[in-house]
């Protein structure tokens, strides 16, 4: 598309665009002053925090029923226990998931083309020490895949591949927020008490 002449930028910024430039410089040095840390940052060896890592190898992940729930029971598994689940857990995270597929894109001799299947988790973090609650939350994600009418095999094997994407979403949404609430934990316990 080109632009008239009247729309096209010529000479220098105008106050608006120099405005948001510094509007922009203004948030990035906001950011750096408060500690921002992106959560998957890498962290310099001498700066032996343990971060959510080192939490993460305190949780244990407990079955989940169903053949949905094993799946994302081993993507968890994957994403919080790459090394094994430990022995002896501080935390103990419960999840439950339920899903439902609609069939939808409807031809006009009533078949269904097109199905969606949506994927709700609920999850808990138990502190297995006190018994109590820590965080808890819900996700959901919602994929769809192609109904094929004269090929069965098929749409069962896009079914399955549909459900194992969204079970992947769905423990990265987990694992993300475990250690965003582990982070927040451990800025918690290292900041100064207030007299």
């Amino acid at each position: 598309m080109w632009l008239s002449k009247r729309h096209r930028p010529t000479g220098p910024l105008t106050a608006a665009s120099r405005g948001r430039a510094l509007l922009l410089a203004g948030c990035l040095l906001a950011l750096t002053g408060c500690e921002f840390r992106p959560l998957y940052a890498e962290r310099p060896a001498e700066a032996d925090d343990g971060g959510y890592a080192a939490s993460f190898e305190q949780v244990r992940i407990m079955p989940i029923p169903n053949r949905s729930g094993q799946i994302l029971h081993n993507y968890l598994r994957d994403e919080i226990n790459p090394r094994g689940q430990p022995v002896d857990p501080v935390y103990a995270l419960r999840v439950n998931v339920t899903e439902d597929a609609l069939r939808v894109g409807v031809r006009k001799d009533e078949t269904a083309t097109r199905a969606n299947l949506r994927v709700i988790a609920n999850f808990e973090l138990l502190d297995t020490a006190r018994g109590v609650s820590t965080l808890t939350g819900r996700t959901a994600t919602l994929v769809s895949y192609n109904l094929l009418s004269q090929q069965p095999f098929a749409t069962n094997e896009a079914e399955v591949d549909a459900r194992e994407r969204a079970l992947e979403t769905i423990s990265r949404d987990i694992s993300t927020r475990l250690a965003a609430h582990f982070e927040e934990q451990q800025k918690a316990a290292q900041a100064p008490s207030q007299p």
